[in-house]
């Protein structure tokens, strides 16, 4: 097992492009291959199902979201609430939101 480096949030959002996902933790980088043909497949059933009970514009797919300081996440389907705070081009999920 070997030692991880804890990244500043400054050194988490000025990384080089990346092919996978990469998410933010507490200062640990997480680094995700793409994802492959079976999970995407999942994912577009699942937003057709939600889109059943949920407006569409309301429905986002791997988009990142900024939960707080030194966290940051990218949900394989998130559904955002009206009027969803959006600040530096970046979903907003606030304390009292979550």
């Amino acid at each position: 097992m070997s030692a991880s480096t804890l990244l500043t949030e400054e050194e988490f959002l000025n990384l080089p492009e990346f092919t996978g996902r990469q998410e933010f933790l507490d200062g640990d980088l997480i680094e995700l291959p793409p994802a492959k043909y079976s999970h995407s497949e999942l994912i577009k059933r699942l937003m057709a199902l939600i889109e059943t009970v949920v407006d569409r514009s309301r429905i986002w797919a791997e988009t990142g979201y900024h939960l707080g300081p030194r966290r940051w996440l990218i949900p394989d389907v998130a559904v955002n609430w009206p009027e969803q705070r959006v600040e530096d081009d970046w979903f907003q999920i606030g304390r009292a939101h979550v």
